[in-house]
Formats: structure tokens, sequence, C-alpha cells
């Protein structure tokens, strides 16, 4: 019989398999028996998964406890919001629990960092957003551009379409976004190759 785990034992159950299920909406991939310690931290993908969009990517940091060295179920958000008809801007959301939240939703180790790039909570347990960057992690995260409108609005006119120039615009979305800070982070060795593959095989929907 499959055990559930709570989040902040995820990070630390050795198994052979690849994914925990948490609850029904959420998996996280198990780390394998030589996972660093708490001098590093874990950096996941969050998938919110979509039938008739594209999947919504964010990272997830969750905060390490002091006191036991484990992960909780608060941390912080990093991606970009908005849609491909109006652009996207960058924001990171501070304090968020994830276990308040109820969307479907799926958790992919992306790897683990030096404990140093993830910076201290400072503001208690307010949950809060901006887009100010505390740590390397935010940082990088800013030099992304947030992808802008690539997607043309329904409310345009036919005579506006025909006579629009035929030019072919490539989407561009959070999973785009997401990609090219993954291999940012990579480039900067605040994380592995192997995010590289995660991205790739992430869900898109």
């Amino acid at each position: 019989m499959e055990r559930k785990f709570p989040l902040y034992e995820c990070i630390f159950l050795h198994t052979n398999s690849r994914y925990i299920q948490r609850s029904n909406y959420s998996l996280f991939q198990a780390p394998s028996p030589d996972s660093p310690a708490m001098s590093t931290r874990p950096i996941y993908l969050t998938v919110y998964s979509s039938p008739m969009f594209a999947a919504h990517w964010s990272i997830w940091i969750p905060d390490c406890d002091a006191n036991t060295q484990k992960t909780t179920a608060i941390g912080k958000r990093i991606h970009v919001h908005g849609d491909s008809r109006v652009g996207f801007d960058h924001e990171f959301v501070r304090n968020f629990n994830m276990d308040l939240d109820e969307r479907t939703r799926t958790d992919i180790l992306l790897g683990w960092t030096d404990t140093a790039n993830v910076a201290a909570r400072t503001d208690g347990d307010t949950n809060s957003t901006d887009k100010e960057a505390r740590d390397i992690i935010e940082k990088w995260a800013l030099t992304i551009p947030a992808p802008g409108p690539s997607l043309r609005d329904s409310s345009s006119s036919a005579t506006d379409i025909f006579q629009a120039p035929r030019t072919r615009v490539k989407l561009q979305n959070c999973q785009t976004w997401m990609t090219e800070l993954v291999a940012k982070l990579i480039e900067e060795k605040i994380l592995d190759e192997g995010a590289n593959t995660v991205i790739a095989n992430a869900p898109k929907n």
C-alpha cells in the first residue's frame, strides 16, 4: 500500500520511485539516496495543469525550518503572470502556503542549490508579491525579459487582420520564459544540467 507523505517529508524520503504522491493533485519527485543535506535547498518546477490551455509553470522554493532542518509548506514562487494576448510580468510571491493552494498541480524537483543562493525570509508570515530581487536567483529571473503579447487580440477587426503584415509570431508564454530562466541558472552554476531534462519532459498542459 502506498503511503502518503506531507510536503515537508517528501524531499528527505529515500525511495526508488521517481515520484511520491502527496495528494490527489500534487506529485513530488523523490530524491536519490545521496540527496544533499540542508546546506543546499531544493528547487521545484510547479506545473498548474489545464486541459484546454498551456499549463502554467512557476518555480517553487520551500522555506527551511531552522530547528528541524526540514522544508515547510511555506516558501516562494518565481514566475511571470499574464497571458499571450496581453503579455506577462515578473512576479515573486513570498510566504506562499502550498497547503492552501487547491489548484491542480504537479511539483517536480529541478535540482538543488546552495543555501546562500536563497534569501532568508525577512517579512514574517505575511503573503506578498513584488518584483524586487532579494537573492541571486531572483536577480537572474529579472534578466530574462517577461514575454510580451504574442497572440492576436480576438477583438481585432477583420480589416485590421486583413491589412496586418503576414509575419509569423512565435508564441511566448510562461513556459518559454521558464525554459530560458532554467538555462540561465544552469549557466550560472545555480542548478545542475539535469534541470534541462526536467524542463524538456515537464507537462505542457
